[in-house]
């Protein structure tokens, strides 16, 4: 099953600078200081990328900027980066990053100095925004903007909508029906494009509703569907659904569709982005869904099967108490999020709490350490770990594996969850790295920089996804699949990245010992938060490649809550207990209690229920 998340994706940009107008800066006072005092931006989208353009303004005192030149010969010079997201998702469609220097000066007004860059070829759309930037003066002054937060107040983001030919796809009508179930069922009728592409190929059409208090009118719940050519009825109606509404305690709802994201077999395209497009077009829908004291709650089946695969963020390492002793390294943990996890329609109640009550089952496979192959059945080159004889996936399970909760995945299992990959890119040890290292964006792993490293080893991780999603999938045929992210282990914004917790420190080891920088610099902690959002993507487009799993991300229900977040810690901080020469041990950097049951729980709970939150 795809979700909405199906959107995400990450965009490989090369950007061609045009200079549009040139001038000198020399009358530019260079006695204020470098700063950045504001940005602006604009954007142009065509079907054909050479008519697509976005156009940066930013305005600079101190200066004039260093040449760009320099980039050839390794000294600082002077860059922007931008991302441009969907505005209705919130995931990224593409980003980039460009040099400027004096030559793209376009004006000087006192001690301001504006540049305009001028990006073009490319695909960009949605709602873009600048999200770093790097100044460097001829004078030797360097001011740096290393994230999102820093440039908020320095201007605003802008919406570049995405265009499609006069005879390609459009909609022409929808509308809602209600069942009694509560479950909704969306028909909608296209014209022109050849009708709608395949949810498989290429771009995936979405459609979107969201519902309210039919009383208060607080805002309750959101859905969002992918629907293709495999949801053909007749004719050029489409359809998506039932959907079902799986939370009984939901009020009365009244609901309205608020975009449609249309992509067409002849690769024309039509996107309604907001309620006040829809609006424009005439295609209003609106529908209501009757509270529970108007549809009588459909009875529950309470029988299920649920098996918890993956590694130590789904073993739950770092949260004593373990199932197995101590010295057992798969670490499982009696308060690690599969204890949490409920069934659909039987909320407040894990499905562990109902063990002996219920006829359900629960099984925990998930080891620390795990990579993929050990998920994987020995048929397809998988192995045990860390003392379990078996690989999480093998269906025979006789030998002993001193976990008294083991279970077979089968045709008789219900529900999986798994989180696995970090492993695979060996994250522990990169964070090892940045923290004994005064710059780990400039670290040489394997001969190559870290972040090409990491690239390689994420490309790697992609295809070993497939066969453990395949595996799961052709094991157990009728069980839903939930893959969980990762979370940021890093704050966002300086404050929290300053603290003493995580910043850098001088280390001597003994009186005679070598010395080190330990801790995170605040760019090195953006790196890594910039590589777990690689991770998480690379995890999102394989699962969404699928017909069968849903991707359950993380990372916003735990923002506020890394190490030294502002909303209170959920992920342990790092220990100074381990080996040198780096202090992190396999309980740094790990969810704590609470990271477990109000963050990986709750997200994975949300899902199953059919909450957004």
């Amino acid at each position: 099953m795809k979700t909405w998340t199906a959107r995400l994706r990450i965009l490989a940009v090369t950007t061609v600078l045009m200079v549009t107008s040139v001038v000198t800066a020399a009358s530019a006072s260079a006695d204020a200081p470098l700063a950045l005092q504001a940005w602006s931006g604009s954007g142009t989208y065509d079907e054909t990328p050479e008519d697509t353009q976005l156009v940066f303004e930013v305005q600079v005192t101190g200066g004039p900027l260093v040449p760009r030149s320099n980039i050839q010969i390794g000294l600082p010079f002077s860059y922007l980066n931008f991302v441009c997201r969907d505005p209705g998702t919130g995931s990224n469609l593409g980003g980039g990053g460009f040099a400027f220097d004096e030559e793209e000066a376009v004006s000087v007004v006192g001690d301001v100095t504006t540049y305009r860059l001028t990006l073009t070829p490319g695909a960009w759309w949605g709602e873009c925004r600048l999200i770093s930037a790097m100044l460097v003066a001829q004078s030797g002054a360097q001011q740096e903007y290393p994230s999102e937060d820093s440039l908020a107040t320095l201007g605003s983001p802008f919406l570049v909508k995405q265009g499609s030919s006069t005879d390609g796809i459009a909609l022409s009508s929808w509308n809602a029906t209600v069942g009694a179930d509560r479950s909704v069922i969306i028909d909608l009728t296209v014209s022109g494009g050849g009708g709608l592409q395949s949810r498989f190929t290429g771009e995936a059409s979405v459609i979107g509703y969201v519902c309210v208090d039919a009383v208060t009118g607080e805002d309750v719940y959101g859905h969002g569907s992918l629907i293709g050519a495999e949801e053909l009825v007749s004719g050029s109606t489409y359809r998506s659904g039932p959907h079902s509404q799986n939370n009984p305690d939901y009020p009365t709802l009244n609901c309205h569709m608020n975009a449609a994201y249309l992509y067409g077999k002849d690769g024309s395209s039509k996107l309604y982005y907001t309620v006040e497009d829809l609006q424009a077009a005439g295609l209003t829908l609106e529908f209501s869904i009757p509270g529970p004291d108007v549809a009588p709650r459909p009875p529950v089946d309470t029988t299920l099967t649920y098996v918890a695969l993956g590694d130590s963020f789904a073993a739950g390492e770092g949260v004593e108490p373990f199932w197995q002793p101590p010295d057992y390294k798969c670490h499982r943990s009696q308060l690690a999020y599969p204890r949490y996890v409920e069934q659909p329609g039987v909320p407040d109640a894990s499905i562990f709490d109902r063990l002996g009550t219920d006829d359900v089952e629960w099984g925990f496979q998930a080891c620390s350490g795990a990579r993929t192959w050990h998920v994987l059945p020995t048929e397809m080159g998988g192995k045990g770990n860390h003392g379990d004889p078996l690989p999480q996936l093998e269906q025979n399970r006789a030998a002993d594996t001193d976990n008294v909760y083991d279970l077979p995945v089968d045709e008789s299992v219900e529900l999986v969850t798994i989180t696995i990959g970090g492993n695979n890119v060996d994250f522990s040890s990169i964070l090892g790295i940045c923290y004994s290292s005064s710059d780990c964006t400039k670290a040489r792993v394997n001969g190559r920089v870290l972040e090409a490293e990491i690239t390689r080893r994420l490309s790697a991780l992609g295809r070993e996804l497939d066969k453990v999603y395949a595996q799961i999938r052709l094991q157990a045929p009728n069980a839903r699949i939930l893959v969980a992210g990762y979370p940021h282990l890093f704050p966002a914004t300086a404050k929290e990245q300053n603290c003493p917790k995580l910043a850098q420190r001088p280390y001597l080891r003994g009186t005679r010992g070598p010395s080190a920088t330990l801790g995170f610099s605040r760019k090195e902690q953006n790196f890594l938060r910039g590589q777990t959002s690689r991770l998480n993507q690379v995890i999102a487009d394989r699962v969404n490649n699928t017909r069968w799993a849903e991707f359950v991300p993380v990372d916003a229900i735990f923002a506020g809550h890394e190490v030294c977040g502002k909303s209170g810690e959920w992920i342990n901080a790092p220990q100074v207990t381990a080996r040198w020469p780096s202090p992190v041990n396999d309980q740094s950097f790990h969810p704590n209690e609470h990271g477990h049951e109000l963050g990986y729980a709750a997200a994975i709970n949300a899902v199953l229920h059919g909450v957004t939150f």
